[in-house]
């Protein structure tokens, strides 16, 4: 056991058992269509960090999109709404996924910073960090924080939108 978080048998019967209910008899899931679609996505998945769930949220809105713009018999008012709140939603959800601004905060960081292990090899060490300026170190900071005030506004109004129009994108 231990693979993925499962520490017991019960650990692992009980996500049997999600299985089960989430993979009934007239589950879509058992298509061989959906399986080819999201199988790739799903095995990516190595728990390491949120952006899975994302993953998984972003691949389903924008499936969403297109199947709306092809196919909605909604009135054309009506559809144009579901459309925008959906196409915004996908918008903050990349938004959240920004791997540009990971990149900028990750080069700031090799431009302006060296970094030396301090310990034994092959036992506990330590990283010292050298900043070329203090004023670097600040800007790393700075740019650390808005990138983060950046990425939580738009997971703030991301699950807000999914929150009030989950079930109005359906149809």
């Amino acid at each position: 056991m231990g693979h993925y978080g499962i520490k017991t048998k019960t650990d692992l019967e009980h996500l049997k058992d999600v299985q089960k209910r989430l993979l009934g008899e007239d589950s879509p899931h058992s298509n061989p269509q959906w399986r080819k679609e999201w199988l790739p996505i799903i095995k990516s998945d190595a728990d390491w960090d949120g952006d899975y769930l994302l993953d998984l949220i972003l691949y389903k809105l924008e499936k969403m999109l297109l199947h709306l713009e092809r196919f909605s018999d909604e009135e054309e008012k009506s559809k144009e709404k579901t459309l925008s709140s959906l196409k915004r939603a996908i918008e903050l959800g990349w938004q959240i996924h920004d791997r540009e601004s990971d990149k900028i905060v990750s080069d700031f960081f090799d431009a302006h910073c060296s970094t030396t292990a301090v310990g034994k090899p092959g036992g506990l060490c330590s990283a010292h960090f050298a900043w070329d300026s203090d004023g670097s170190k600040k800007q790393y900071e700075d740019l650390i924080r808005e990138t983060d005030k950046k990425r939580q506004k738009a997971k703030n109004e991301f699950f807000l939108l999914i929150a009030k129009h989950y079930e109005s994108w359906w149809d």
